[in-house]
């Protein structure tokens, strides 16, 4: 059985930086002289981890899947409002921004749909904490899976030392027009959230609470995210080497 919560004790923060070490590290070659890896206790933290709010799944009592949200407006997120871009942003904004990083889900999962309920708790997050835009950054094979959930290009590309090539991603929140427009599996929760807040929403079909959520997963998204996988930096420039040499 699948259990989602957010990280409280130290012991929940340990086991994700163990679960992200052993992705990021031991599965796709990243941030192997990363200061924040510790190869002695198979850790890689991250000072975001204690400053958002980290949502863990777990099966058995395993770690299985993360995601971290933060408010821009942490310093620990100081590198990411320079990185998209965000600098200029007032107080207010800031604290109506946050990042999303760490979606990882161990490779027996990722061909269901926990990576679409952890995208969902970070979501959900942002709802009820105020958050009106969240970025996401990731490589090309993800940005049709994101751009269906309802995230547009922020900037078009960025490089990182551990990722490559990287898009910049930026969701509106509550901006159900767009939403809409792309199907998001979002949409729904945001219905719900608007009404339970006694706001109007744009809702033209009046489908009730039970046919939203049976409809909340487009076979599109289900598709895409049976398609994830992290891809290894290293092996993915072998391949952009080898195909320029092919083709000279």
């Amino acid at each position: 059985m699948l259990e989602l919560g957010t990280a409280q004790t130290d012991a929940d923060f340990d086991d994700a930086y163990r679960f992200w070490y052993d992705i990021y590290v031991g599965e796709m070659g990243r941030h192997l002289n990363d200061p924040n890896t510790s190869h002695e206790h198979r850790r890689l933290y991250d000072p975001l981890a204690t400053a958002g709010s980290l949502c863990i799944a777990r099966r058995e009592g395993q770690v299985v899947g993360t995601v971290l949200s933060t408010p821009i407006a942490n310093p620990t997120a100081d590198k990411y409002r320079t990185l998209y871009g965000l600098t200029d942003l007032s107080a207010e904004e800031n604290w109506a921004t946050a990042i999303t990083t760490k979606l990882m889900v161990a490779a027996p999962l990722r061909k269901t749909r926990l990576p679409l309920r952890l995208a969902f708790a970070t979501y959900n997050w942002g709802l009820h904490v105020g958050i009106k835009h969240n970025y996401i950054d990731c490589n090309d094979h993800l940005v049709r899976l994101f751009s269906r959930l309802g995230y547009q290009e922020h900037l078009p590309s960025l490089f990182l030392k551990e990722y490559g090539a990287v898009n910049s991603l930026r969701l509106d929140i509550t901006d159900e027009e767009h939403l809409r427009k792309v199907a998001s599996p979002f949409l729904p929760a945001l219905r719900r959230f608007l009404r339970e807040q006694g706001l109007p929403t744009g809702d033209l079909d009046s489908k009730s609470p039970a046919q939203e959520n049976a409809a909340q997963v487009p076979p599109a998204i289900t598709q895409a995210f049976d398609r994830y996988r992290p891809h290894p930096i290293a092996a993915r420039l072998a391949g952009q080497q080898h195909k320029t040499a092919t083709a000279s």
